[in-house]
């Protein structure tokens, strides 16, 4: 839903694809973002922003991020990352909360859906607002499974008392 769906609706670039795109920074992919999101799919445009990082050796950037620059070409809005962290870190939670013991494990929770959403920021493939949406999103999907969870849990303790 989020990648095939939301994404495409919203089309909001990357930040590293507008500034690998900016006249002020060079611009490495001379045709603009909007044409470079032209490309037919993330295939086609991880292998033309590979060639042409390979094509500009005047950009340097640690080996890692350029990696992960060239694998990060989808749309920018809402961060999948976020959203699938916060979803995830909210079902944990819950189910802790349901077992009433480790609670010190929240916190860890917690500080990995931060890490999460601030690496995509410093790494620079996303906007803050895009991992806020991407977080309220998640909270919302672990929400709707805490409430499932919980009526499912509800009818199997009143079958068995009942």
């Amino acid at each position: 839903m989020n990648e095939h769906v939301l994404k495409p609706a919203v089309a909001e670039p990357r930040p590293s694809i507008e500034y690998l795109a900016d006249t002020a920074n060079g611009a490495l992919l001379v045709q603009g973002a909007q044409a470079f999101y032209r490309l037919p799919d993330k295939t086609a445009r991880s292998a033309y922003l590979e060639k042409r990082l390979e094509a500009s050796p005047g950009l340097k950037m640690p080996e890692l991020l350029r990696e992960h620059w060239i694998e990060e070409t989808g749309y920018s809005f809402p961060s999948g990352h976020a959203f699938a962290a916060t979803a995830l870190a909210g079902w944990f939670m819950f189910m802790i909360l349901c077992a009433g013991s480790r609670r010190w494990l929240l916190a860890l929770f917690w500080g990995w859906v931060v890490a999460v959403c601030y690496s995509r920021v410093i790494l620079g493939v996303h906007r803050p607002v895009d991992v806020l949406a991407g977080s309220v999103e998640g909270a919302l999907l672990a929400a709707l499974a805490v409430l499932v969870g919980s009526v499912l849990l509800h009818r199997r303790r009143s079958s068995a008392f009942g």
